[in-house]
């Protein structure tokens, strides 16, 4: 599933999403990378799916840092990824 979003950007938003309800902390990287995709849905997505997932602490670090996202959904995802 992961492989498909790396090939595919527009299916990332998609991908992130189930990886919430099916990844495993071996999503991790991927999801972390695309917190810095230039879609601000699929920085949302991934956020949320490494809030379902759990953040260690290099993806806190980086959640902090989303914290100042131009975009509110990314702000509230990684918020909450973070609570």
């Amino acid at each position: 599933i992961v492989s498909l979003g790396a090939d595919d950007p527009g299916a990332r938003r998609l991908i992130a999403e189930v990886l919430a309800l099916v990844g495993g902390t071996g999503a991790r990287v991927t999801l972390l990378e695309w917190t810095r995709d230039a879609e601000p849905g699929v920085r949302a997505a991934a956020w949320r799916a490494l809030g379902v997932i759990g953040v260690d602490e290099r993806a806190a670090y980086h959640a902090l840092r989303a914290l100042s996202d131009a975009d509110p959904r990314v702000r509230a995802q990684a918020a909450q990824a973070l609570g």
